[in-house]
């Protein structure tokens, strides 16, 4: 031999599954990269959406916390404006009990 390699009919059809199944690898490696983009668009907006819920969580114990002052403030305001009207209705005269 000088160097020339004889091609074989055979290494033709050899050739030939080579290049159909790295036309597939190819293929199927863009299947997978759409499938991992799609998965890291999925895992992006789950963090957004814990962010958010996060924070509606913080909003709602604010809005807890504003419910119970005006609550306990109102049974302050309440208890004394019920001890001044009852200071005044009823007579002086009678004893405390």
């Amino acid at each position: 031999m000088n160097g020339l390699i004889k091609m074989n009919p055979n290494s033709k059809v050899m050739n030939l599954n080579f290049k159909i199944a790295v036309e597939k690898g190819v293929e199927q490696d863009e299947v997978w990269l759409g499938k991992e983009k799609v998965i890291f668009e999925l895992i992006k907006k789950s963090e957004q959406l814990k962010r958010k819920l996060q924070e509606e969580k913080k909003f709602g114990r604010f809005l807890q916390c504003l419910f119970v002052l005006s609550s306990f403030l109102e049974f302050l305001f309440l208890k004394d404006a019920i001890q001044s009207l009852l200071a005044f209705l009823l007579p002086k005269t009678l004893p405390h009990l």
